[in-house]
Formats: structure tokens, C-alpha cells, sequence
């Protein structure tokens, strides 16, 4: 039984343990890795204020793919036109471009309460814009931007007077 014996186990071993390698690297290859959500923040949450002063970039989608199952994240773009927002009118016109079929506004006075706003800009053609419905008096108000519940930028609007 010795010599054998012996070599038929460590054969069954090797082989043992190559199955198992080719399950290991098989489920790491195959298996769609998992994305976590970007922390999003609820228009009626942010309270910062922008203090960028650059132009927004061109809109550019950016994606990946997630494993073999060829499913496709699409980064969302939604950005406005300028930043800070300068307007002589009490109903100024907010623009800007996006990736997405609709995005949201919501114009915050200098306490960060919400004044006026809407969820439903449509984008036609990667570009949106938005007139206020309400009159501002002159003075600094806050800018939030956003597609669904996340929030994709922050401005300052400053509305002088005409």
C-alpha cells in the first residue's frame, strides 16, 4: 500500500486544489463587481454656498462597466452656465447644461430657506433653463442644483437691481 497509496492521495490533492483555484479565479472573474451609490444629499439638507468661480466644463459623459454582465453606469452631469449667477432682472433666467432628462432647482434665500424651485426642467438636447416664478428682491441667494435626490452643484445668484 506505501509508494503507491501515496502518490495516488497527493494526486487527488493537486487536483483537489487546482479545482478550487480555477473556482476562486472564475468567481472573481465572472462575478460583477458592486458600485456603491455616491453620498447624496437632499435638496432641503445643503446649506453650503458656492465659492467657485470657474466656468463649468464641457458636458462629457463618463462610464464603466461593471463585470461580464455588461450593465453600464453613466456618470450624472448637471451643471449650471455660470458661476456665480449675475442677474438685473427680478425674475432672473438660470441655464445650464446636462446628461440627464430632467434636473431641479431650488433657489434658497440668505437663511437657506427654499423660495422657489422645481424638479422638472426638462433637458433638451443636453441644455436646460429656468425663470423664476416669484420676484427677488436684490441681494445673494443660494443655488441648488440637482437630478433626483442628489445634488450637483451649488451657486451663488446675485440679483442687482436693474
Amino acid at each position: 500500500m506505501g509508494y503507491t497509496s501515496l502518490r495516488m492521495n497527493i494526486k487527488v490533492a493537486l487536483g483537489i486544489v487546482i479545482v478550487a483555484i480555477i473556482l476562486v479565479i472564475s468567481f472573481f472573474l465572472l462575478h460583477p463587481r458592486t458600485v456603491s451609490a455616491p453620498t447624496t444629499v437632499t435638496p432641503a439638507e445643503q446649506s453650503a454656498t458656492a465659492s467657485t468661480t470657474s466656468q463649468p466644463s464641457q458636458l462629457q459623459q463618463t462610464s464603466q462597466k461593471l463585470g461580464t454582465t455588461g450593465a453600464t453606469i453613466t456618470e450624472l452631469i448637471a451643471r449650471f452656465n455660470s458661476i456665480p449667477i449675475v442677474s438685473t432682472s427680478a425674475y432672473p433666467t438660470i441655464s445650464g447644461i446636462a446628461n440627464t432628462p430632467k434636473v431641479g432647482i431650488i433657489i434658497n434665500n440668505s437663511k437657506d430657506k427654499g423660495i422657489v424651485g422645481t424638479a422638472n426642467i426638462p433637458v433638451i438636447r443636453g441644455q436646460w433653463s429656468y425663470s423664476t416664478s416669484v420676484a427677488l428682491v436684490p441681494g445673494t441667494y443660494t443655488v441648488v442644483l440637482f437630478v433626483g435626490k442628489t445634488v450637483t452643484e451649488v451657486a451663488s445668484l446675485i440679483v442687482n437691481a436693474p
